[in-house]
């Protein structure tokens, strides 16, 4: 279950977008994406860049895993053979909380507003509602990504909670976490 088939979407200028499960062989694109990310955001420093790619090996090893597990999913959106976005959602392991989990998104900035995010989000929501072990889908976004926050409300997901000062920047500010769900049980 932690696997789809190819998902087929179009951009705003009509360029062709595949949604597909990630390989072993999109490692490094998906650490360069998270990297990409996280340098936009400010959020990373000069020891998380170096984590990041020491995380390209170890990232090769662990795409299979999400095939294996089944409440766990990793998807690509791939134009023209380049990897421009991701979703990521793992499920917790508790007992208690396996129900549901938590999912993180990146698209590269030349992609934003282009509908890659809600063509891996649709996809993601999709299997969500196919897969009987998840009811639940959470996320957490920065409380000034009004554009992510929309596309997420858009979708049905609902603001449950904010994490105040959550994240500190390297110049000593600080940003708020939102924090939001939908529930997929009830749409299958």
């Amino acid at each position: 279950m932690g696997s789809i088939e190819p998902q087929q979407y179009q951009t705003k200028t009509g360029c062709s977008v595949t949604i597909r499960t990630a390989r072993p062989s999109d490692a490094q694109a998906l650490v360069d994406l998270s990297l990409h990310t996280l340098q936009e955001e400010q959020t990373t420093d000069t020891m998380n860049m170096l984590e990041f790619q020491l995380a390209a090996l170890q990232m090769q090893e662990r795409i299979p895993l999400y095939e294996q597990q089944p409440s766990n999913i990793l998807l690509v959106a791939e134009v023209e053979g380049n990897v421009v976005g991701m979703v990521r959602f793992d499920c917790d392991e508790e007992q208690s909380l396996k129900h549901q989990g938590m999912f993180g998104m990146g698209v590269r900035k030349a992609w934003r507003n282009q509908r890659v995010g809600r063509a891996l989000l649709q996809t993601l929501l999709a299997w969500g509602q196919t897969n009987p072990a998840v009811e639940k889908i959470r996320l957490g976004v920065l409380a000034d990504n009004a554009r992510a926050i929309a596309l997420y409300s858009s979708l049905g997901f609902i603001e449950e909670g904010r994490l105040v000062r959550q994240m500190k920047l390297a110049d000593n500010s600080y940003r708020d976490y939102v924090l939001m769900y939908k529930f997929v049980e009830g749409e299958r």
